[in-house]
């Protein structure tokens, strides 16, 4: 069938040729007799039609349909499953952005504006929110700052500006003149610990900025100093496994760790996500780990297998992981019968056969606070064979859990500034605006089930005298005492807060008149009973 179809093509071909030379023919013949050409020139004119002929033919077989050359147009680059593979900056930019946006709801502002160095040592703007988008100059950039820009980055300290001077010179991002009044600056610090040489250097600014005096606050700045160590830390995520992970078979692990990461800012989660990462990256028998608590550590995390362990306590005396806890120094030994030492204790040890084991790897989960290093806790990773942990697998340990460790302190600091937006700081207890909304709730919910609910006020008498007579101190004291005596007084349910200067009240859920009658006299024997030192405040003449 095939034969037949070619030898009908050519037959096809072949008549389409004869047809084009005979009509090259006629054409040649009727232009030599209207001009009345000689014979060279019919000769010439023959060939001249021929050829054009050739030509036609020529590009009537190789007039075919063909695929589009996919190699020509931009295309993303796939993995061997043909998912889709994000690019790692790209990625990073991201999540950067995100970051920053995350502000937008928890700042007043103006425009905010992240500047980041780039390889030129250069600060240069890589994303910004502003209400007037069009006035910023997107291709602003500078190595060597001025004003209060210079201030912050030589001080390497955020700095808040509540009445700016000279908008051309502090406030450069702009390109026309906005009439800016605040100005709160902070410096984004990369401390990564990379080859036992910890950084300390500028990686890029994030500026805020108010056409309203005033306008930023302490806690404005402490939101803005975590949303910079955020990026910092996206940054430095990039940088390490660019740097360790590019070609590791792992590689989608770690990346879906640092999603989860991200994702995730419980300490609880955080771990969790650790530990399954760990399983997934390392060949091992048993992964640990254990969270610090004093002087005895307690196992709050384990590899499926070896659950029988999970949440015993062991003293940290005597132990390897104890002592990687408490020096805050990583361990990594191959062939541990020679060691003979305890990892955790006899029994922890005896249920996990730590007799075979052969090599271990144990690493501390250290929180920075400023200058200080808090242990949170540990991880250990443990095999029967002698299979020592190579380079880059310590390194991929030591970065995943800073990671953790990163993500906890991050969940730490957000818990802190919660607390600080709802807690009275001198009584302990929540603050006048915290306790109006819940007391909102708890009145709608107990109309409408119904359930009863009461409600103490309390003040203090003679408060005023105790200010005059022992100073302002010895009042501090008084409001904080009370508030103590009030939260060890009360139930988990009930909720206190500090209402006024000498004003508290304690709302009751589920809770008649008599129970509240019967709680507010309790509070306030509890409290004449307690015996308050006034002689280390000085009094008043």
């Amino acid at each position: 069938m095939k034969k037949f179809i070619n030898l009908k093509r050519n037959n096809s071909n072949k008549l389409i040729l004869c047809s084009l030379l005979i009509l090259a023919s006629l054409i040649t013949l009727i232009f030599t007799f209207k001009s009345k050409l000689n014979i060279n020139q019919s000769i010439i004119a023959f060939f001249s039609s021929a050829l054009i002929t050739a030509i036609v033919i020529k590009l009537f077989s190789n007039n075919k349909k063909t695929p589009l050359n996919s190699d020509s147009t931009p295309h993303l680059k796939t993995n061997k499953t043909n998912q889709l593979v994000e690019p790692t900056w790209d990625y990073t930019k991201k999540q950067i952005s995100d970051s920053l946006d995350s502000l937008r709801e928890l700042l007043p502002y103006n425009s905010i504006v992240l500047y980041l160095k780039n390889n030129q040592q250069q600060f240069e703007i890589k994303h910004f929110i502003s209400w007037k988008e069009n006035k910023i100059d997107k291709s602003h950039k500078f190595i060597s700052a001025a004003g209060y820009f210079h201030w912050a980055i030589k001080e390497k300290t955020p700095r808040i500006i509540g009445n700016v001077k000279n908008t051309k010179e502090n406030v450069p991002y702009y390109n026309s003149r906005i009439d800016i009044k605040s100005l709160l600056l902070v410096p984004i610090l990369n401390n990564l610990q990379l080859n036992n040489k910890k950084e300390d250097n500028i990686v890029g600014i994030i500026a805020v900025d108010s056409l309203e005096i005033n306008t930023f606050s302490n806690l404005h700045k402490s939101i803005t100093s975590i949303v910079a160590s955020e990026i910092n830390h996206i940054i430095n995520s990039n940088k390490n496994y660019e740097i360790y992970l590019e070609k590791s078979e792992k590689l989608n692990s770690l990346y879906n760790y640092i999603e989860k990461m991200e994702s995730n800012i419980e300490p609880d989660q955080v771990l969790k996500n650790l530990l399954e990462t760990l399983q997934n990256i390392f060949p091992k028998d048993l992964i640990c780990i254990t969270i610090k608590k004093e002087d005895k550590s307690i196992i709050s995390g384990i590899s499926d297998k070896n659950l029988e362990i999970l949440n015993k306590e062991f003293v940290h005396t005597g132990s390897l992981v104890g002592t990687v806890s408490e020096t805050n120094k990583p361990y990594n030994f191959i062939n541990m019968q020679e060691k003979k030492r305890k990892i955790f204790n006899n029994e922890i040890d005896k249920i996990n056969e730590i007799s075979s084991i052969r090599s271990i790897l144990i690493y501390p989960i250290s929180i920075s606070h400023n200058t200080d290093e808090e242990i949170y806790g540990a991880v250990t990773i443990i095999r029967k064979n002698n299979y020592e942990f190579n380079t880059e697998q310590r390194q991929i340990a030591r970065i995943t859990i800073q990671q953790a460790a990163k993500g906890i302190r991050y969940s730490n600091k957000l818990r802190d500034i919660s607390e600080q937006a709802i807690i009275d700081s001198l009584s302990g207890l929540y603050n006048q605006r915290y306790f109006k909304e819940m007391l909102s709730k708890t009145v709608s919910r107990a109309v409408r089930y119904p359930e009863k609910v009461s409600l103490i006020l309390l003040d203090l008498d003679n408060f005023k005298k105790i200010n005059d007579d022992y100073g302002h101190l010895a009042g501090d004291k008084i409001i904080s005492e009370v508030g103590k005596t009030i939260l060890e007084t009360i139930r988990e349910i009930d909720i206190s807060a500090r209402y006024g200067g000498d004003e508290f009240a304690v709302l009751l859920p589920n809770t008649d008149s008599k129970g509240a009658i019967t709680l507010a006299e309790k509070i306030k024997t509890n409290f004449e009973n307690k015996l308050i030192q006034m002689n280390e405040f000085e009094t008043k003449p």
